[in-house]
């Protein structure tokens, strides 16, 4: 099929996958990088040459959601952030996950936001290290006589410390600290005026934000990634517990006195209180 050749070109151009589940992503999660040279756009009649009138598609980030928070739906959509006229360079593909890290795509947004539903369509997410390194995606829309391609290929910028790799944090000053994951599970509730914060802790060295308010622009934005890392330190005789979102917002939390510390990607820093309840073994 056309798509699938298609799909092929943009795969080739990113890199190897690494086998990994279907990702989910129960809010906005905005990654940075760039579509690869592979990625156009093509119109014209259907059975005319479709090579010939390509026109390059560049973007540098992609937004990526799951509608109406489900886990199965997912929507991707590349531009270039920053630009006055991102609304008129944007391409997004929504559809449903059907096996790990591939999308069936059912519709495409163009210029101006405009939906039109696919008559073939697919996405792949591919990884390195078990990080998201990068997407391909095509789609092909047939209307009367005329044919629509969009193919997009995407390189991920990498991240100097995920939250899914092991056992190091940033500080904020940019040393690394090297802490063992925090294998309880239990619940943990972080406040501060205006702010509530709740993690369910699978025991596993991570925890997942069950629920979140906060007036403030910092915590916002940081509890936008909802899987966050747990870690476990010691210090002067002290045990902290340490929640990391990878993206230089933590929050460390003494459990015997409940008192704690929200450090913020902005240079925001708050005092916090933190009720951490854990199973008993």
């Amino acid at each position: 099929m056309l798509i699938q050749r298609l799909m092929l070109i943009a795969a080739l151009a990113i890199g190897p996958v690494a086998a990994a589940r279907a990702e989910k992503f129960a809010t906005p999660t905005i990654l940075d990088g760039a579509c690869t040279q592979s990625s156009h756009t093509a119109e014209g009649m259907r059975g005319e040459d479709l090579t010939k009138r390509q026109s390059r598609f560049s973007c540098n980030s992609v937004v990526i959601m799951n509608p109406n928070n489900d886990p199965s739906r997912v929507l991707m959509t590349f531009a270039t952030k920053g630009s006055d006229s991102a609304l008129n360079s944007m391409i997004g593909f929504a559809g449903d996950f059907d096996g790990p890290d591939m999308i069936q795509v059912r519709r495409i947004y163009i210029e101006g936001g405009q939906a039109q539903t696919v008559d073939d369509g697919a996405c792949k997410i591919f990884r390195k290290n078990g990080q998201i390194s990068g997407f391909s995606c095509g789609a092909m829309v047939d209307k009367a006589k005329r044919r629509i391609v969009r193919i997009v290929g995407f390189d991920v910028k990498p991240t100097v410390a995920p939250a899914a790799t092991a056992g190091s944090i940033s500080t904020g000053k940019g040393e690394p600290i090297n802490y063992p994951r925090y294998r309880q599970s239990g619940v943990a509730t972080c406040t501060c005026p205006g702010t509530n914060i709740e993690f369910v802790m699978d025991g596993q060295g991570s925890a997942r934000i069950a629920r979140t308010s906060s007036n403030y622009v910092g915590f916002t934005k940081a509890t936008r990634v909802r899987e966050w890392a747990v870690y476990r330190t010691v210090k002067e005789e002290r045990t902290l517990i340490v929640f990391d979102n990878g993206q230089q917002s933590r929050i460390m939390a003494d459990p015997d006195t409940q008192k704690a510390m929200g450090f913020l990607a902005d240079g925001g820093v708050s005092d916090m209180l933190c009720q951490i309840m854990v199973k008993a073994n």
